[in-house]
């Protein structure tokens, strides 16, 4: 028998059973969607203040050719000064749009990142949103996990989890 249930009728209950209306309850896209967003919310967590990246090494012979250059390369005196450079409002406008536009298209891609990954929560925002039907069964899980959790973890681990 099915049983339309919406956020607030569902909890977990007896260590982590998923109940709704007083009887177990089961929805087998609603019970994935939890286990992955159990996963993803997991690794967010564990991945904060971890580097997964090796950091840039200087080449050291380029290092002592500079230390060299600073030490014995020539020391010209200038004489003549070509003067200030003019001011460029425009041109620095066009600098600060053009850093704005690259920066927006930055935001734009992480953005559409964000959101194709979180597609496969979609059954966790419909549940949140309108409900879903439920089969009576009997289901484990560690906690319910929301649609806000999600985005969340996801937002702080987008480039490590796609």
């Amino acid at each position: 028998m099915k049983t339309f249930l919406k956020a607030g009728e569902v909890e977990l209950r007896d260590g982590g059973y998923l109940y709704g209306k007083d009887q177990p309850v089961t929805n087998a896209a609603f019970v994935q969607a939890q286990i992955d967003a159990e996963y993803v919310v997991t690794f967010a967590e564990m991945a904060k203040g971890r580097k997964f990246k090796a950091e840039e090494v200087e080449d050291l012979d380029a290092f002592k050719a500079e230390v060299h250059d600073k030490l014995y390369g020539e020391r010209a005196v200038e004489y003549v000064s070509a003067g200030e450079a003019p001011k460029q409002k425009i041109g620095d406008q066009l600098k600060k749009e053009a850093l704005a536009f690259l920066d927006f298209k930055e935001k734009e891609a992480t953005t559409e990142q964000i959101n194709g990954f979180l597609q496969k929560f979609n059954t966790i925002r419909e549940f949140e949103t309108h409900g879903l039907f439920f089969d009576q069964g009997i289901v484990k899980l560690n906690k319910i996990y929301t649609i806000e959790d999600v985005t969340r973890a996801v937002t702080e681990v987008i480039d490590l989890v796609d």
